[in-house]
């Protein structure tokens, strides 16, 4: 499972996928089960990356529960995802647009 991930992030994201399961895991030894779930997810955006960066980021967003994983997922910074996102037209997370606007009033 471990090799077949394209890691985005690099050595960075794999640390902290192995941190994660470090956690989890009660015996000691790393499984499956005990890694992050993005990892378990069948449909892999890392498959796409022939695919322009708009639609890569609008599969990731589909997929992802949240902006930050779909930041994971790509391999860029929440910040550099919600820049991008503004560049191509998608509209701001729910959270984060009422965040936004409370700061606007």
């Amino acid at each position: 499972m471990l090799a077949r991930h394209d890691w985005p992030g690099n050595v960075r994201e794999l640390g902290n996928a192995l941190e994660f399961a470090a956690i989890r895991t009660s015996s000691g030894v790393i499984e499956p089960p005990n890694l992050p779930a993005h990892l378990h997810n069948p449909v892999r955006i890392a498959r796409t990356r022939e695919l322009p960066e708009r639609e890569r980021i609008a599969a990731a967003l589909q997929q992802a529960e949240n902006a930050a994983e779909a930041a994971r997922r790509l391999g860029l910074s929440r910040a550099t995802l919600f820049r991008r996102m503004r560049h191509f037209g998608f509209g701001m997370p729910r959270k984060r647009a009422g965040a936004l606007e409370r700061r606007l009033a």
